[in-house]
C-alpha cells in the first residue's frame, strides 16, 4: 500500500485514543487496515475512519501501536507499506522499518446493526449540540445511566440529556425517527473530537448503535436500563431575572478564584429589584459584587450555588443575554436563552441566611 505519511498521520492520530491499554486481545494492540478505512476499538467503542489517497491497496493488515509515533517521524512523505507472514514492513525514502506481524482475522469487528436509510441530520449541528451539554454528564460514579447521554427521537424531535446528579442539560432539534439510548461518554466524547462533517446518520437496536458520516463511523454499545424521568423536574420558575452572559460569567469566575473544591462553600445570590448581589465568604476570603439585571424582578430571591457547577452551565451557552427562573432557595435554577432550545437545571446548596433569623 501506498499512501502519503500526513494522511496516514493524521488519521492515527485521531483514532489512537481507542487503542486500549491493557487488552488480553492481542490484535487490539493496534489499528486495522480494511478495505480503505482504518479501525480502532477497545471491543466498546469502534471508529472506521476513510484513508483518502491510498494506491496499491493491499489489507487487511494491522499497524501496531508501537508504529505510531514512527510514522509521524518518517522524513519522507511518501510511505510504502507492505504486510507480509509475519512482518509489517513500513518505507519511507532510504528509511525502513519492520514490526511483528499482528493478525487482522483475530481484529474484533463491532456487531452489526440495521444501518439508517433516511432520516439525516447536519453533524455540525448534531456535534454542537452534544458538546454543549457534555458538562453535565458524570465522568464516573456508582450509576452507569450519569456516565452517558440519553438521545431520543420521537414527535419530529430529536432530544439530548445529560445529568450528574447536581444539574442537568438538555436540548432538542427537528428529526424524524424513533428511538431511546444511552450513549456512553466516551462515544460523545469521541464524536466531539473526530471532526466529522456533512450529513450524520444515526442506526442502532437495544445493544448498540452506529453514527455515520461521509469519512466516519463509529459504533459503540450502549448503556443498558430506563434512563431517568426527568421531565417533571423542568417547571419553569416563578421569578425570571434577564442578564448579560459574560459579565454574570467574569463575576462566578472571580468567585471561584476566592473558593476552592474543597470546602464546598455556596456562593450567595440575591435577586433584587434590577440589581444582582453576588456573594462569597470563606476561611480565606469575603468576596461581594454587585452586576446589573437587564430587567427588575418582583420578588427578592436569595439562593446558593456551587460557583464551578454554575460557571459550567453559563460557559457551555454562546447567548449574550440569559434567563435565570427562580422559585425559592430550596428549588432548582433554570438556565435559558432565547435564540436556543437548551435548558440548564443546577441543584441549590442549602444555607443559614441570617436575613431569615438563622445564625451561621
Amino acid at each position: 500500500m501506498k499512501i502519503s505519511k500526513s494522511r496516514l498521520a493524521k488519521q492515527i492520530r485521531q483514532l489512537k485514543s481507542i487503542v486500549p491499554a491493557k487488552t488480553t486481545i492481542e490484535a487490539l494492540k493496534g489499528i486495522l487496515y480494511e478495505d480503505g478505512y482504518l479501525i480502532a476499538s477497545d471491543t466498546i467503542l469502534t471508529v472506521k475512519a476513510k484513508l483518502e489517497g491510498v494506491t496499491d491497496d493491499s489489507g487487511p493488515f494491522i499497524i501496531q501501536e508501537k508504529a505510531f509515533d514512527i510514522i509521524t517521524n518518517l522524513p519522507a512523505d511518501e510511505l510504502d507499506i507492505s504486510a507480509g507472514k509475519n512482518q509489517l514492513t513500513i518505507k519511507a525514502g532510504k528509511v525502513k522499518s519492520k514490526f511483528a506481524m499482528l493478525d487482522p482475522d483475530q481484529y474484533p469487528r463491532p456487531t452489526a446493526v440495521e444501518k439508517a436509510t433516511s432520516n439525516t441530520i447536519p453533524s455540525e449541528k448534531f456535534v454542537s449540540t452534544i458538546s454543549r451539554l457534555s458538562y453535565a454528564m458524570a465522568r464516573d460514579g456508582s450509576n452507569p445511566m450519569m456516565v452517558g447521554m440519553c438521545i431520543a427521537a420521537r414527535g419530529g424531535e430529536l432530544s439530548f440529556t445529560a445529568l450528574d446528579g447536581k444539574r442537568i442539560a438538555r436540548d432538542k432539534m427537528k428529526y424524524d425517527g424513533d428511538f431511546k439510548m444511552i450513549v456512553p461518554r466516551d462515544a460523545i466524547d469521541k464524536l466531539v473530537k473526530l471532526g466529522i462533517t456533512g450529513d450524520l446518520s444515526i442506526s442502532g437496536d437495544i445493544n448498540n448503535c452506529v453514527f455515520t458520516s461521509d469519512d466516519y463511523e463509529l459504533s459503540t454499545r450502549l448503556i443498558a436500563g430506563e434512563y431517568f424521568n426527568t421531565d417533571p423536574m423542568f417547571r419553569s420558575g416563578e421569578m425570571a431575572a434577564v442578564v448579560q452572559r459574560k459579565e454574570l460569567m467574569e463575576a462566578v469566575n472571580r468567585v471561584t478564584l476566592c473558593s476552592d473544591m474543597v470546602d464546598k462553600k455556596p456562593m450567595i445570590l440575591t435577586f433584587d429589584g434590577g440589581e444582582l448581589d453576588i456573594s462569597f465568604s470563606n476561611y480565606a476570603a469575603d468576596y461581594n459584587e454587585g452586576i446589573p439585571l437587564d430587567n427588575t424582578v418582583a420578588t427578592r430571591i436569595k439562593i446558593g450555588l456551587n460557583p464551578y457547577l454554575l460557571l459550567d452551565v453559563l460557559k457551555s451557552f454562546d447567548s449574550d443575554l440569559i434567563t435565570l427562573e427562580l422559585t425559592s432557595k430550596k428549588m432548582p435554577v433554570f438556565v435559558k436563552a432565547d435564540d436556543t432550545d437548551m435548558t440548564a437545571l443546577v441543584l441549590p446548596i442549602n444555607f443559614r441566611d441570617p436575613e431569615e433569623g438563622e445564625t451561621i
